[in-house]
């Protein structure tokens, strides 16, 4: 099972952040009338972590990289909603939902600016961050 529902659950609950972003928290694509800041996020890829100890359950412990990306007007609204993203997850060991999340780690993170495609040369401004969370599976 994935993390990604009890994910999204818990981000949306997070006041810190959706002070900012209110619900504009999407899996993968943002639709195309949301307002910004918003956050995409997804899952880049996911391992299991084997443990031969007796009564340890196969394929109990997971990690999975999840890929966020702030967009927003500028490159101050961008900021501000990564250093919320930032003090919420890296570091963290908590419990989303029914997932017990043993500890996340910002692996990496830039900028960047996407240039539109429909001419109008209004600039959109990223900041995409790499997370590995290390969690039990349910």
């Amino acid at each position: 099972m994935s993390l990604k529902p009890d994910l999204m659950n818990w981000l949306l609950a997070q006041t810190a952040l959706t002070s900012l972003t209110g619900t504009r928290i999407y899996f993968r694509f943002a639709p195309t009338s949301a307002t910004k800041p918003y956050i995409t996020f997804q899952r880049v890829n996911s391992n299991s972590v084997h443990h031969m100890a007796a009564g340890t359950s196969v394929n109990a412990l997971r990690q999975e990289r999840y890929q966020f990306d702030v967009w927003g007007d500028d490159d101050e609204q961008v900021d501000d909603v990564k250093e919320a993203l930032d003090t919420l997850l890296n570091g963290i060991t908590t419990t989303m939902g029914s997932t017990s999340v043993r500890r996340v780690f910002l692996e990496t993170d830039f900028d960047n600016i996407e240039s539109p495609d429909d001419g109008t040369e209004v600039p959109e401004y990223r900041s995409t961050s790499s997370y590995i969370f290390h969690f039990l599976r349910s």
